[in-house]
């Protein structure tokens, strides 16, 4: 017989496993992203779509995916109903060797309702850049093209 605790811990996760099913894939969401410029996102940078330049900087061998999800503003609860929170996508770029680089960005809101759209405003912008290899932190870069720079310089490919 299952504990109360345990019990409690599978409604928990089954309860928040149904609020973040709303989120993910937002194709929408992605497709702004990839279809950016991103020179709009970061000054300096060149007027190519955010696709194109991860996959050039990320190179040949990295497998690259994407997906939407909360910025890990969410904790599940079932108070969060009607509450606005930030819609994220993170870009994923990863080497067979183990070598991943992560870059979440800021695309609009969404408001925790069964049938809420979300709402995209304004242009991306870079929320966290994360160089990884093993899944140890290499690099917690500020902007692109810091996170190019050390992915560049670390990962050999």
């Amino acid at each position: 017989m299952l504990g109360r605790f345990t019990k409690f811990v599978f409604l928990a996760a089954a309860l928040s496993l149904g609020l973040f099913a709303q989120l993910d894939p937002n194709p929408s969401a992605i497709t702004r992203l990839k279809q950016t410029r991103v020179s709009i996102i970061e000054h300096g940078m060149p007027a190519i779509p955010f696709e194109r330049w991860f996959a050039e900087t990320a190179g040949a061998n990295a497998e690259i995916s994407y997906e939407s999800n909360d910025c890990g503003e969410r904790s599940g609860t079932p108070d969060e109903k009607g509450k606005s929170f930030p819609l994220c996508v993170l870009a994923r770029a990863q080497t067979r060797d183990g070598w991943q680089m992560e870059l979440t960005f800021t695309v609009g809101t969404y408001v925790v309702l069964p049938e809420s759209k979300p709402s995209l405003k304004g242009y991306p912008q870079l929320f966290s850049a994360y160089i990884r290899k093993n899944d140890l932190l290499i690099s917690d870069a500020r902007t692109l093209a810091g996170a190019a720079a050390v992915w560049a310089s670390r990962h050999k490919p």
